[in-house]
């Protein structure tokens, strides 16, 4: 893309290479998610379950599942959030999973909530929220 800019008399020619500035976000953004912090250490997977309709969502955060909680209540947006909108929930910690970047906690969080999906959809006759959904993931 060829842009120019007139400014007194004369033309600027300004050539932008618009592939060149996606690279360079999506480098931004992997360096993000690939940047190793020890905060990552103390990852912890947890659940929110309607007690209402039985819905869940899984999460992973560094903060304390407090501090998360109060955070999907902060943006007031997802899945997360509309549960805890409804008012009868119950939050749990699953499990603690160190971490070093940021991509490894969003792939197991991601990991979980597709078991957690599975092993529902498996046992919808007997299901119990959260109870033995999680015992054998590794």
């Amino acid at each position: 893309m060829i842009i120019y800019y007139k400014k007194r008399s004369c033309i600027l020619h300004v050539h932008i290479d618009i592939d060149y500035i996606r690279i360079c976000k999506q480098m931004q953004t992997q360096s993000k998610l690939d940047l190793v912090d020890e905060k990552y250490q103390q990852t912890l997977i947890y659940g929110i379950i309607c007690m209402i309709t039985g819905e869940m969502y899984v999460g992973a955060t560094h903060r304390t599942l407090d501090e998360r909680i109060a955070e999907h209540r902060r943006q007031r947006v997802g899945f997360g959030w509309e549960i805890l909108e409804r008012g009868n929930y119950e939050a749990y910690e699953i499990q603690r999973w160190p971490c070093n970047t940021l991509r490894e906690i969003l792939t197991v969080s991601r990991r979980m909530r597709e078991t957690a999906s599975l092993k529902r959809r498996i046992n919808t006759l007997n299901w119990r929220p959260h109870q033995g959904l999680f015992e054998d993931f590794n």
